[in-house]
C-alpha cells in the first residue's frame, strides 16, 4: 500500500474538496502553535546577505555574521507585522479546514509548541511510519501537489 504525506495544502476548503477527489485522505495533522509563538519564532529569524547564513535571535543575537561579518537583517516575510498578516489569512482561509476534517473523523492534532524533535516523533508515531520516511515521501508529495495547486485556489 502506497501513503504520501502532503504539507502545507490544502490551504482552502475547495483544494480540500479537489484534493479529495483525486485520493482518499485518512489523516490530517493540525500543528497547533500558539499565535505569539509563531510571531516570536518566525520574527526572530536573521539573515545574512552576504554568505546566506541563517539565524534566530533566541540562539545567536548579535547584530553580524558569525561566518563572515556582514551585517544580518530580517526578511520583510519574517517582520512581525507581516507574520501576523498571514496568520490573519490563515485565519480565513486556512483554519476552516481544521473543522471540515474533524468533521470527517480525519483530524490529528499535535502541540506545535514542543521541541521540533518531539513534534517530528508525534506525527511520524500518527502516520505510523519511521521519520526519514515521512521526511522523503513529504518532499515527493510537497513537490507534485505544488506543481497541481499552483496558481489555482478555486481548484
Amino acid at each position: 500500500q502506497r501513503q504520501m504525506c502532503i504539507r502545507d495544502s490544502p490551504r482552502t476548503i475547495a483544494q480540500a474538496d479537489a484534493l479529495s477527489g483525486l485520493t482518499t485522505i485518512h489523516m490530517a495533522v493540525n500543528i497547533d502553535v500558539p499565535e505569539s509563538v509563531l510571531v516570536e519564532r518566525i520574527s526572530g529569524r536573521r539573515m545574512c546577505p552576504d554568505c546566506g547564513a541563517g539565524y534566530h535571535v533566541s540562539l545567536y543575537n548579535k547584530p553580524t555574521c558569525e561566518k563572515c561579518g556582514a551585517t544580518l537583517y530580517i526578511r520583510d516575510d519574517d517582520k512581525p507585522e507581516t507574520v501576523r498578516n498571514r496568520i490573519l489569512a490563515y485565519n480565513q482561509k486556512t483554519q476552516p479546514l481544521i473543522q471540515y476534517y474533524a468533521e470527517k473523523g480525519l483530524l490529528q492534532t499535535v502541540n506545535g509548541s514542543q521541541p521540533m524533535d518531539v513534534v517530528s516523533a508525534e506525527i511520524a508515531a500518527l502516520l505510523e511510519m519511521p521519520l526519514p520516511t515521512v521526511l522523503s515521501k513529504y518532499h515527493r508529495a510537497l513537490k507534485k501537489m505544488r506543481a497541481y495547486m499552483e496558481g489555482d485556489d478555486a481548484r
